[in-house]
């Protein structure tokens, strides 16, 4: 079986292993005994040899061709040298002795040279290595303690004391700022944390969250939801809370230092109280059957994705005026206890809505449609939202007048001057005009001017 064994030079196999192990690497000697073949040049004898061999033949070369060039100078019986001639001979001799000297002189500073550069060239790859090792060393300590952070920080989430589940919020916070590349991980959690079971919702509903009927660790419990949504809110927004609403707003600022681009919210059946999401950005984002208690907020936000609310349950007011809607709106099988204000804003696709209750006033007062806007569908009536206390369209815009447009009873649209678009009007009936008993202008769009009454 070793016949077959491929020969290898400088190498021999450990019986028992499945390795090959250089023969420098078993001997006793760290130093190979031939280095110049180690770093790729020759041994100094060999050079000099070579170098004392070319320079002769160069020599002898060149005084044949002097010769033949010149032409040989004819036989003639030798003579004594005088002492002239024994002293230039004696001249010549020391000259291709002092030439000798110097090609060895040559040869070996230029031997040192290579090896100065060798060493210099190996330095480097030894230092670019340490770096290297250094780097990753620092990477992997960096990697073990934000993994430890997280831990207890997770931990801290599932302690019963209100305090430290505090905490546990707001560590987990500063490491997902510190460390963009955790912030996604670091929003599941605060999401899951806030998908869990919250007891006092019954009680909480249409309730001071710190009346006396609530005991103290459930209003403990409140406080640390409602830190969680706020943390959520803060790093959503790309410019501090309440920018658009100043009477004369500067040029679009650049993100907010707290921004956390691209991260995705998962809410799905979360209890929710008196969140506020104003101004906030959602590039992906699931409110499915989620339960908003309290007044909710969603002013000024900018949705890049589909809105999903599809079964949510809004216990009072819910308030989307002044909103980009970038994706569709999806609120099939959605309850709304309160108002629900939709004033001023802009729905970019199709928009239509199924099986919505509406319990108090609707309101789509200014607002604009790009695509089909669908509030009812005579096709499938039992699909048809039931507003409670009426709808208010007037004022609202629908932009592309070759877009399907299904209004319900009392409302309709007429062609704007020059193919504009298509506004809504009111037919009368019951339907009321205008939003009644609201004093509060609506939330200001992206990039629009602020009403004046934000001012005051």
């Amino acid at each position: 079986m070793l016949d077959d064994l491929p020969f290898r030079p400088l190498e021999r196999i450990i019986p028992g292993t499945l390795s090959v192990v250089p023969e420098s690497s078993l001997t006793s000697s760290p130093v190979p005994k031939d280095a110049h073949r180690t770093l790729g040049l020759w041994s100094i004898r060999r050079a000099l040899i070579v170098s004392v061999i070319a320079s002769i033949m160069l020599l002898i070369s060149s005084w044949l061709f002097i010769s033949w060039f010149l032409g040989s100078p004819p036989r003639a019986d030798p003579k004594p040298l005088d002492v002239a001639a024994q002293l230039d001979l004696l001249k010549l001799v020391f000259a291709a002795v002092a030439g000798v000297g110097a090609l060895v002189a040559l040869v070996t500073a230029y031997r040192r040279q290579r090896l100065d550069e060798i060493a210099s060239e190996r330095a480097e790859r030894v230092q670019a290595h340490s770096e290297k090792v250094a780097d990753a060393n620092i990477h992997d300590a960096t990697e073990r303690r934000v993994t430890e952070l997280y831990s207890h920080a997770v931990e801290q989430l599932g302690h019963e004391k209100a305090m430290v589940r505090l905490g546990g919020l707001y560590s987990l916070e500063r490491l997902a700022q510190q460390n963009p590349e955790h912030r996604q991980v670091v929003t599941e959690v605060i999401c899951a944390y806030l998908r869990m079971p919250y007891g006092p919702l019954s009680e909480v509903a249409g309730a001071n969250p710190g009346a006396s009927s609530l005991d103290s660790d459930a209003r403990q419990e409140w406080q640390v939801r409602r830190a969680a949504q706020e943390i959520l809110a803060k790093h959503l927004r790309k410019a501090p809370p309440g920018s658009r609403l100043q009477k004369d707003p500067p040029d679009p600022p650049d993100e907010w230092a707290a921004y956390w681009p691209g991260v995705t919210l998962n809410l799905r059946s979360a209890a929710l109280l008196e969140v506020d999401f104003s101004e906030c950005h959602f590039t992906a984002c699931e409110f499915g059957e989620a339960r908003f208690v309290g007044q909710e907020r969603f002013s000024g936000s900018v949705f890049h994705c589909t809105a999903r609310f599809a079964h949510a349950k809004f216990e009072d007011g819910a308030a989307f005026d002044g909103v980009d809607f970038f994706g569709h709106l999806s609120s099939h099988g959605a309850k709304y206890g309160g108002v629900a204000d939709f004033r001023n804003s802009e729905f970019h696709r199709q928009f239509h809505l199924a099986r919505e209750e509406f319990t108090d006033q609707a309101w789509f007062t200014d607002s604009v449609f790009h695509a089909d806007a669908r509030f009812v569908n005579p096709a499938s009536p039992r699909r048809d939202p039931r507003f409670h206390a009426g709808i208010d369209l007037s004022g609202a815009r629908v932009l592309n007048t070759s877009e399907v447009v299904m209004l319900p009873p009392g409302w309709a649209t007429e062609e704007e001057e020059g193919n504009a678009g298509r506004s809504i009007v009111s037919e009368g009936g019951d339907q009321f005009r205008g939003t009644r008993g609201n004093y509060r202008p609506p939330y200001p769009r992206q990039g629009q001017r602020p009403d004046p009454r934000w001012a005051s």
